[in-house]
């Protein structure tokens, strides 16, 4: 395992931040323990800090705790693939209809510019990026902070689920440009209903593909991916 050396004014988001790019890029494996006092010496900080991050991690579904084990790195859940996505299509559902009246032609080029953008795009961290910028472009316009904020949160959640879609999905990059150019081109023709709808259709398509990514890896290693 990599070191990252940080100094003494590292604060548990830091120290949780380098855990969770671990577990991320997968060198921190699901079921795999989390230990304290290893992580604490090898950050050169006290173990408060580390303790402090361990909960931000399992608030995002990234670490569990298990009894006479401690922390673990999370199972990949399809059960939880399937609540984050319902409420997703209810949540951006909500925010895209209430933006549409706010949308102007302003919006739409930018929102066709991060498309232009993310397709040259090789980090699987900056596309992930760029995806969310698209929605958060289409979103913002609503003004619905409070929805917005909790959105980015369900959407931490599940970061990790969408970094192994885009990894594995033969068809996730394409289609999404696909669907994201489809709902610009019913906001511009004026079809609010429309573009509703496909947008709520683009969550389902993706929570589709991702809970068909976490069965395959599955069959490829029972016991390591929860269904």
């Amino acid at each position: 395992m990599s070191r990252v050396a940080l100094n003494r004014e590292t604060t548990s988001q830091q120290v949780a931040e380098v855990l969770r790019r671990r577990i991320l890029s997968g060198e921190l494996a699901e079921g795999q323990g989390v230990r304290q006092e290893a992580i604490a010496q090898e950050l050169g900080v006290s173990r408060l800090p580390v303790r402090e991050a361990l909960v931000l991690l399992e608030m995002q579904g990234l670490v569990t705790n298990v009894k006479y084990k401690g922390a673990v790195v999370a199972s990949l859940s399809s059960d939880e693939i399937e609540e984050i996505y319902a409420l997703r299509g209810l949540l951006e559902s909500f925010l895209l209809e209430k933006a549409i009246p706010h949308i102007d032609e302003a919006t739409l080029q930018q929102a066709e510019a991060i498309l232009e953008q993310s397709r040259d795009v090789e980090s699987i961290e900056h596309w992930v990026e760029l995806n969310w910028q698209f929605h958060r472009t289409l979103y913002q316009a609503s003004g619905m902070q409070l929805a917005l904020k909790t959105l980015e949160q369900i959407l931490a959640r599940s970061d990790r689920y969408f970094r192994l879609q885009r990894s594995m999905s033969e068809h996730l990059k394409d289609t999404n440009e696909e669907q994201h150019r489809n709902i610009i081109a019913l906001l511009r023709a004026g079809d609010a209903r429309a573009a509703v709808a496909a947008m709520r259709e683009h969550i389902g398509w993706n929570q589709q593909d991702l809970v068909s990514t976490v069965r395959s890896l599955r069959a490829a290693a029972p016991g390591k991916v929860e269904a």
